[in-house]
């Protein structure tokens, strides 16, 4: 296994790998266009990857999968965001029981109307797909 480098792709097929650049970045915009543009390719992004079936969202609390979660809740249908919390008594890197991430998530699901945060606790096997709800 290799790392995919940042801005390419990887078009796999039974004979071959091939990578290729698809990202360039221009730096000659202004930092305010440059936000501008960014921000537009984002929410193109996430709008042109919403399914027709229900949206749910792994949300870690962090950045990134916050800022998915609340741009697909802009689309005016419900959005799932499903977040792991630790079972009672899981040794954390933290040397206690983290709830961070949850209620980062809770806090983001609070404030962008359409989102709904949900606990995934694992103390059965589950994966998040078993909790999503039926269609």
């Amino acid at each position: 296994m290799q790392r995919i480098p940042y801005g390419h792709v990887a078009t796999i097929t039974e004979d071959d790998v091939t990578l290729r650049r698809w990202f360039r970045p221009s730096f000659s915009d202004s930092r305010v266009n440059s936000v501008a543009r960014m921000r537009e390719a984002v929410q193109v992004a996430v709008a042109d990857s919403l399914p027709d079936s229900p949206i749910a969202v792994a949300m870690s609390g962090g950045l990134d999968s916050t800022t998915v979660a609340a741009l697909a809740a802009k689309s005016g249908r419900p959005v799932v965001g499903l977040c792991h919390v630790p079972v009672e008594g899981t040794p954390e890197p933290s040397g206690g029981r983290d709830l961070g991430d949850w209620n980062r998530a809770v806090a983001t699901a609070n404030y962008v109307p359409g989102l709904r945060a949900e606990p995934v606790i694992n103390d059965a096997g589950l994966t998040m797909l078993d909790v999503l709800p039926a269609a």
